[in-house]
């Protein structure tokens, strides 16, 4: 099942939806970064989406976020 899920063309999908110069995570790393080095991550990506989805598990720091509220004029 996890390997139907969590495949090499569906991470690249996704990835390639990030907008690259948003604000990063609370790891500091810029969505371009993982976009431009993804040749190199695709197959740890795709093996840790796997056994998160094997194992049922979500690890705590993907729980974590950080927003911040930017009030717009009017």
């Amino acid at each position: 099942m996890a390997r139907k899920i969590a495949t090499e063309e569906r991470e690249r999908w996704a990835v390639a939806l990030f907008a690259p110069y948003k604000s990063p995570g609370i790891d500091s790393i810029f969505p371009a970064l993982i976009q431009k080095g993804l040749d190199i991550l695709i197959e740890t990506l795709v093996k840790i989406f796997r056994a998160c989805i094997t194992y049922g598990y979500i690890p705590v720091q993907w729980c974590t976020s950080r927003v911040v509220f930017v009030p717009k004029p009017g």
